[in-house]
């Protein structure tokens, strides 16, 4: 039987989470050159843990969650959530599925 220590847990969650920015990061950069390049490495950092706290709260706290988020912040700028309807509707709209409420926001990218 293997057994993981709480050590070894925290590593793994740290090497995941390190894979995620790098990816994040990458993805933003690819897609979004012109943005990334102006908010610098600083304010791509606090765009993603700002992102992740919206994401986590809208209960669609995963990946592909984080970066729509991320995106839709890009595109419609801080606070979105809370002037556009359909993104106030679909952060809280607890009674659909958190993988429809993301293929829903998708679709206003």
């Amino acid at each position: 039987m293997l057994h993981i220590t709480l050590t070894q847990m925290q590593a793994l969650r740290g090497a995941s989470l390190r894979n995620f920015e790098q990816q994040f990061m990458a993805y933003l950069k690819a897609r979004y050159p012109g943005y990334t390049e102006s908010q610098g490495e600083a304010g791509m950092r606090a765009l993603l843990v700002n992102c992740q706290l919206k994401a986590d709260t809208a209960q669609i706290g995963t990946e592909q969650g984080i970066v729509t988020v991320a995106e839709l912040t890009i595109r419609y700028g801080a606070g979105f959530q809370l002037r556009e309807p359909w993104a106030q509707y679909l952060f809280s709209a607890y009674d659909v599925s958190a993988t429809e409420r993301i293929t829903r926001l998708r679709s206003y990218l």
